[in-house]
């Protein structure tokens, strides 16, 4: 089918949102609570077949609130210099959908791809700092080689070059992208988020099996590759995980109980979904 080429929306957003969020640095798990508003105009809606694209401007204002009191955040100036960072971003997103169903696809691609261009507000018109880029890219493809069997090869990465902040690092963890943080890539095995390098790339395979006419059984195995550098192959980060998972599709959406392991915690972990995922 062929839908043509669609006129684009003009669309203003207000965002803001509180992180709590617990994750893996060099072995270590840390806490880290923040702020995060922001404001963007964009164009969205360019629809060409499957595809749909959105470009436009942000503005994002962070502030760290971990282990730090009102009055610090108040009346410190060190806190305002070195706790809170303001930038302006540019950003080209797109996706790609033609699966079958929105959750338990039997065949389709879904993917979605991201490009942006950051710079701190305080160097906007100096040439102090020129801003860094970040990509993106999740893919997952649906074979069904048999009625009841569906393969799901997976596919996600994420790129940032130049000196980035803390705020725009990567993260890998847990079975929904942009679970914490927006740039959040999936890995099942991982509770909390592991922070990575600024290279990372996820390859992933899961096997599900339709038990019964809306019972599935998942199976799921992931390798993690991360690097600051593709001439450093002996500071090359791997990590290793898999899952199992049970779901029923609900009418209110999918009910899952999943369980995982990975060889860089060792540790098992458990996760239970209800309802939509949005």
């Amino acid at each position: 089918s062929w839908c043509g080429l669609g006129l684009a929306d003009i669309n203003a957003a207000y965002t803001y949102h509180t992180t709590s969020i617990d994750w893996y640095s060099d072995h270590t798990l840390k806490s880290w609570l923040a702020d995060h508003h922001s404001m963007s105009l964009y164009f969205s809606e360019f629809h060409l077949r499957d595809f749909t694209f959105a470009f436009g401007l942000e503005e994002s204002f962070f502030a760290n609130r971990s282990g730090f009191s009102l009055d610090q955040m108040l009346n410190d100036e060190a806190y305002g210099l070195d706790q809170t960072k303001s930038f302006f971003s540019v950003f080209l997103r797109g996706r790609y959908d033609n699966m079958d169903d929105a959750y338990f696809a039997t065949r389709g691609i879904y993917a979605t791809g991201s490009v942006g261009w950051h710079k701190e507000n305080r160097y906007m018109f100096g040439d102090v700092d020129s801003g860094f880029v970040d990509a993106s890219i999740i893919w997952k493809s649906y074979l069904t080689p048999a009625a009841r069997l569906t393969f799901v090869p997976q596919i996600a990465a994420r790129v940032v070059v130049g000196k980035n902040p803390r705020w725009y690092d990567n993260l890998a963890g847990g079975y929904m992208a942009g679970g914490y943080l927006d740039q959040q890539l999936p890995f099942a095995g991982l509770s909390n988020p592991l922070h990575t390098e600024d290279l990372t790339g996820i390859l992933r395979l899961d096997m599900r099996y339709r038990m019964a006419e809306k019972l599935y059984l998942t199976l799921m195995a992931n390798y993690l590759a991360a690097a600051d550098r593709l001439d450093q192959p002996d500071r090359l980060r791997q990590v290793w995980g898999a899952g199992a998972q049970v779901a029923y599709a609900s009418p209110i959406g999918p009910v899952s109980l999943s369980i995982h392991w990975n060889d860089y915690t060792r540790r098992m972990g458990a996760y239970v979904n209800v309802g939509y995922e949005f």
